[in-house]
Protein backbone atom coordinates (compact mmCIF):
# COMPACT_ATOMS: atom_id res chain seq x y z
CA UNK A 1 0.00 0.00 0.00
CA UNK A 2 2.78 2.48 0.82
CA UNK A 3 4.41 1.94 -2.61
CA UNK A 4 1.07 2.48 -4.32
CA UNK A 5 0.37 5.61 -2.25
CA UNK A 6 3.83 6.95 -3.08
CA UNK A 7 3.26 6.31 -6.80
CA UNK A 8 -0.11 8.02 -6.60
CA UNK A 9 1.44 11.11 -4.94
CA UNK A 10 4.31 11.24 -7.42
CA UNK A 11 1.88 10.87 -10.34
CA UNK A 12 -0.40 13.62 -9.02
CA UNK A 13 2.57 15.95 -8.47
CA UNK A 14 4.06 15.24 -11.88
CA UNK A 15 0.72 15.50 -13.70
CA UNK A 16 -0.22 18.81 -12.09
CA UNK A 17 3.24 20.22 -12.80
CA UNK A 18 3.47 19.09 -16.40
CA UNK A 19 -0.10 19.77 -17.51
CA UNK A 20 -0.16 23.28 -16.01
CA UNK A 21 3.16 24.21 -17.64
CA UNK A 22 2.15 22.65 -20.96
CA UNK A 23 -1.15 24.53 -20.88
CA UNK A 24 0.43 27.93 -20.16
CA UNK A 25 3.33 27.48 -22.59
CA UNK A 26 1.00 26.13 -25.25
CA UNK A 27 -1.32 29.12 -24.99
CA UNK A 28 1.57 31.60 -25.01
CA UNK A 29 3.28 30.04 -28.03
CA UNK A 30 -0.06 29.70 -29.87
CA UNK A 31 -0.67 33.42 -29.37
CA UNK A 32 2.73 34.09 -30.93
CA UNK A 33 2.28 31.64 -33.80
CA UNK A 34 -1.02 33.06 -35.02
CA UNK A 35 0.77 36.28 -35.97
CA UNK A 36 2.35 36.52 -39.39
CA UNK A 37 6.14 36.66 -39.52
CA UNK A 38 9.01 35.18 -41.49
CA UNK A 39 9.92 31.56 -40.82
CA UNK A 40 6.58 30.92 -39.09
CA UNK A 41 6.10 27.64 -40.98
CA UNK A 42 9.61 26.47 -40.06
CA UNK A 43 9.12 27.34 -36.39
CA UNK A 44 5.76 25.54 -36.36
CA UNK A 45 7.36 22.42 -37.84
CA UNK A 46 10.16 22.51 -35.26
CA UNK A 47 7.70 23.02 -32.40
CA UNK A 48 5.72 19.91 -33.32
CA UNK A 49 8.74 17.62 -33.78
CA UNK A 50 8.90 16.34 -30.14
CA UNK A 51 5.27 15.24 -30.28
CA UNK A 52 5.88 13.30 -33.50
CA UNK A 53 8.66 11.05 -32.18
CA UNK A 54 8.11 8.15 -29.81
CA UNK A 55 8.33 8.77 -26.05
CA UNK A 56 11.36 6.44 -25.88
CA UNK A 57 13.30 8.74 -28.23
CA UNK A 58 12.25 11.75 -26.13
CA UNK A 59 13.48 9.88 -23.06
CA UNK A 60 16.84 9.09 -24.68
CA UNK A 61 17.32 12.73 -25.70
CA UNK A 62 16.34 13.88 -22.21
CA UNK A 63 18.74 11.39 -20.66
CA UNK A 64 21.54 12.98 -22.70
CA UNK A 65 20.54 16.39 -21.36
CA UNK A 66 20.37 15.24 -17.73
CA UNK A 67 22.96 12.45 -17.49
CA UNK A 68 25.09 12.52 -14.33
CA UNK A 69 28.55 12.46 -15.95
CA UNK A 70 28.09 15.23 -18.48
CA UNK A 71 24.82 17.11 -18.45
CA UNK A 72 24.34 19.41 -21.42
CA UNK A 73 22.10 21.63 -19.32
CA UNK A 74 24.69 21.84 -16.53
CA UNK A 75 27.33 22.76 -19.11
CA UNK A 76 25.29 25.78 -20.21
CA UNK A 77 24.47 26.67 -16.61
CA UNK A 78 28.23 26.54 -15.92
CA UNK A 79 28.85 28.96 -18.78
CA UNK A 80 26.49 31.35 -16.98
CA UNK A 81 28.37 30.76 -13.72
CA UNK A 82 25.63 28.64 -12.14
CA UNK A 83 26.41 25.27 -10.59
CA UNK A 84 23.85 22.79 -11.91
CA UNK A 85 22.35 19.98 -9.81
CA UNK A 86 22.80 16.23 -10.21
CA UNK A 87 19.57 15.93 -12.16
CA UNK A 88 19.03 12.18 -12.05
CA UNK A 89 20.62 11.45 -8.68
CA UNK A 90 18.57 13.70 -6.39
CA UNK A 91 14.89 12.99 -5.61
CA UNK A 92 13.37 16.39 -6.47
CA UNK A 93 15.60 17.03 -9.48
CA UNK A 94 14.90 13.59 -10.94
CA UNK A 95 11.16 14.28 -10.94
CA UNK A 96 11.77 17.74 -12.40
CA UNK A 97 13.89 16.24 -15.20
CA UNK A 98 11.09 13.79 -16.04
CA UNK A 99 8.62 16.68 -15.97
CA UNK A 100 10.81 18.80 -18.27
CA UNK A 101 11.02 15.95 -20.78
CA UNK A 102 7.25 15.50 -20.65
CA UNK A 103 6.66 19.24 -21.04
CA UNK A 104 9.01 19.33 -24.03
CA UNK A 105 7.19 16.42 -25.64
CA UNK A 106 3.57 17.43 -25.02
CA UNK A 107 3.49 21.25 -25.13
CA UNK A 108 3.03 21.01 -28.93
CA UNK A 109 -0.31 19.27 -28.25
CA UNK A 110 -1.61 22.41 -26.56
CA UNK A 111 0.02 24.66 -29.17
CA UNK A 112 -1.75 22.76 -31.94
CA UNK A 113 -5.15 22.86 -30.26
CA UNK A 114 -4.90 26.50 -29.16
CA UNK A 115 -3.59 27.68 -32.54
CA UNK A 116 -6.47 25.94 -34.28
CA UNK A 117 -8.93 27.39 -31.78
CA UNK A 118 -7.60 30.94 -32.05
CA UNK A 119 -7.61 30.86 -35.85
CA UNK A 120 -11.17 29.52 -36.00
CA UNK A 121 -12.70 32.03 -33.55
CA UNK A 122 -15.57 34.06 -35.00
CA UNK A 123 -14.27 37.50 -35.94
CA UNK A 124 -17.49 39.46 -35.38
CA UNK A 125 -17.26 39.66 -31.56
CA UNK A 126 -13.55 40.51 -31.75
CA UNK A 127 -14.14 43.26 -34.30
CA UNK A 128 -17.07 44.60 -32.26
CA UNK A 129 -14.88 44.80 -29.16
CA UNK A 130 -12.19 46.68 -31.09
CA UNK A 131 -14.77 49.11 -32.50
CA UNK A 132 -15.98 49.72 -28.93
CA UNK A 133 -12.42 50.71 -27.99
CA UNK A 134 -11.14 47.54 -26.33
CA UNK A 135 -7.38 47.05 -26.36
CA UNK A 136 -5.75 43.84 -27.62
CA UNK A 137 -5.39 42.47 -24.10
CA UNK A 138 -8.99 43.37 -23.19
CA UNK A 139 -10.22 41.73 -26.39
CA UNK A 140 -8.26 38.59 -25.55
CA UNK A 141 -9.36 38.40 -21.89
CA UNK A 142 -13.01 39.32 -22.34
CA UNK A 143 -13.83 38.00 -25.82
CA UNK A 144 -11.36 35.43 -27.15
CA UNK A 145 -10.67 33.60 -23.89
CA UNK A 146 -14.34 32.98 -23.02
CA UNK A 147 -14.88 31.66 -26.55
CA UNK A 148 -11.89 29.32 -26.12
CA UNK A 149 -12.94 27.95 -22.70
CA UNK A 150 -14.73 24.82 -23.99
CA UNK A 151 -11.74 23.96 -26.18
CA UNK A 152 -9.36 24.58 -23.27
CA UNK A 153 -11.38 22.31 -21.00
CA UNK A 154 -11.33 19.47 -23.53
CA UNK A 155 -7.58 19.90 -24.10
CA UNK A 156 -6.91 19.89 -20.34
CA UNK A 157 -9.05 16.82 -19.82
CA UNK A 158 -7.45 14.84 -22.67
CA UNK A 159 -3.91 15.75 -21.64
CA UNK A 160 -4.54 15.04 -17.94
CA UNK A 161 -5.92 11.60 -18.73
CA UNK A 162 -3.00 10.93 -21.06
CA UNK A 163 -0.51 12.16 -18.46
CA UNK A 164 -1.55 9.38 -16.09
CA UNK A 165 -0.31 6.90 -18.71
CA UNK A 166 3.25 8.26 -18.77
CA UNK A 167 5.61 5.33 -18.62
CA UNK A 168 8.24 5.36 -21.38
CA UNK A 169 9.97 8.57 -20.32
CA UNK A 170 10.30 7.38 -16.72
CA UNK A 171 11.59 3.99 -17.80
CA UNK A 172 14.26 5.46 -20.08
CA UNK A 173 15.36 8.46 -18.00
CA UNK A 174 15.30 7.28 -14.37
CA UNK A 175 13.91 3.74 -14.23
CA UNK A 176 11.71 4.95 -11.37
CA UNK A 177 14.59 6.16 -9.24
CA UNK A 178 16.41 7.42 -7.32
CA UNK A 179 14.59 5.35 -4.76
CA UNK A 180 10.97 5.72 -5.82
CA UNK A 181 11.17 9.46 -6.58
CA UNK A 182 9.94 9.14 -10.17
CA UNK A 183 7.91 5.98 -9.87
CA UNK A 184 4.69 7.06 -11.55
CA UNK A 185 1.54 4.96 -11.27
CA UNK A 186 1.91 3.42 -14.73
CA UNK A 187 5.51 2.47 -13.93
CA UNK A 188 4.42 0.96 -10.58
CA UNK A 189 1.72 -1.09 -12.33
CA UNK A 190 4.30 -2.35 -14.85
CA UNK A 191 6.67 -3.22 -12.00
CA UNK A 192 4.01 -5.17 -10.13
Amino acid sequence: HSNFNNSLKVTAKCTSLTVSFEFCLGLGVALLLIRRFRARALIRAMMFAPMMVTPVVVGIIARLFFQPDFSIINYFLGVLGISGPSWLEQHNWALISVAIADIWEWTPFFILIFTSGLVSLPQEPIEAARVDGASRSQTFWYVSLPLLKPLMLVALLLRTIDSFRTYDIVYVITNGGPGMATELLSYRVWKE
